[in-house]
């Protein structure tokens, strides 16, 4: 009786272990290592490692996937790229990304979520948001002031330098104007040095690509005011204000030109400089704008209208 009741026992046993075993063996696991990225307004990308004893996949929110691309690493990787665009807008935006086990010999999910956030855009009150720029509303006047209205087109500057060149009316009948203070011909630069930027604290010159991505944005003349407003919902007034050439201040009223900050190319043959330019109707040629050249010629003063940082 003792040894039929100690193979049953041993029975039971041996039963009981094998169940643990692969009850232990069924066990998954799966966890991430960031469960909240957030993104600044500007985009970014991130990678995330997956710790898991299973194989697993993602699944992802495609309404978002304009904004919020992921990748999985190839050849077994355990790793996850997530490249957040640019915003366009002041509000917040946020998806989620499900990991999951995919292992058909367990009925049971097992998951991690990732959410991802990115801020919106602070626009501050003297600045306006157009396509993911924050744009100044007024152009640059003194030496890191703007200009008191948005209609007034301030001053002028050479490339890559600091002095604040006015047209002041010596005849108004006739539109005549002297350029004060004395012209300075320029000397020859090929970047705007930081120390030289004439924008406010917190502001820059704009590059040629966000120049273009706001004559993108769309634009239209407006005869009162003698200027272009770019954008759509959101709008900025440019100014024709003219221009200095040689100390000799040109097309006020007539043309307006805009300096960006990438704005020389010097191939060692000559040089030339880019920047905004617009005429009015004035000039015969209604809504016109182009991204215009001058080689050999550094004479000039034109406006300035800056971007947040």
């Amino acid at each position: 009786m003792k040894t039929k009741l100690s193979y049953i026992l041993i029975g039971i046993l041996l039963l009981f272990s094998a169940c643990s075993e692969d009850e232990i063996s069924e066990v998954i696991e799966i966890s991430v290592s960031s469960n909240v990225i957030t993104f600044p307004p500007e985009g970014g990308n991130y990678r995330i490692t997956v710790a898991s004893n299973t194989e697993w996949e993602v699944e992802i929110d495609f309404d978002n996937f304009y904004w919020c691309v992921v990748e999985v690493g190839q050849f077994g990787s355990n790793a996850i790229y997530v490249d957040v665009s640019r915003i366009n807008s002041e509000t917040p935006r946020e998806t989620r990304i499900v990991v999951r086990s995919n292992d058909d010999r367990n009925n049971d999910i097992i998951s991690d979520t990732i959410t991802v956030k990115q801020q919106g855009w602070a626009v501050p009150a003297d600045g306006v948001l157009i396509d993911g720029v924050i744009w100044a509303v007024r152009n640059v006047d003194s030496f890191g002031t703007f200009a008191e209205s948005p209609y007034h087109s301030g001053s002028f500057y050479q490339f890559n330098k600091v002095t604040a060149y006015t047209a002041v009316a010596c005849d108004e009948f006739n539109g005549n104007f002297a350029v004060f203070p004395n012209w300075n011909p320029a000397e020859f630069s090929e970047t705007w040095l930081p120390e030289n930027n004439p924008c406010p604290a917190g502001w820059r010159l704009p590059t040629s690509n966000e120049m273009f991505a706001l004559i993108r944005s769309g634009y239209r003349y407006d005869n009162t005011l003698n200027g272009f407003f770019f954008g759509r919902s959101n709008e900025i007034f440019l100014p024709a204000g003219g221009f200095i050439q040689n100390g000799n201040v040109e097309s006020v009223l007539a043309v307006g030109r805009y300096w960006v900050e990438d704005g020389v190319v010097n191939d060692g043959n000559f040089v030339i400089y880019r920047y905004l330019q617009f005429y009015t109707d004035s000039q015969g040629e209604n809504a016109r704008y182009i991204i215009a050249n001058t080689h050999n010629n550094i004479q000039y003063a034109f406006s300035v209208r800056c971007v947040k940082n």
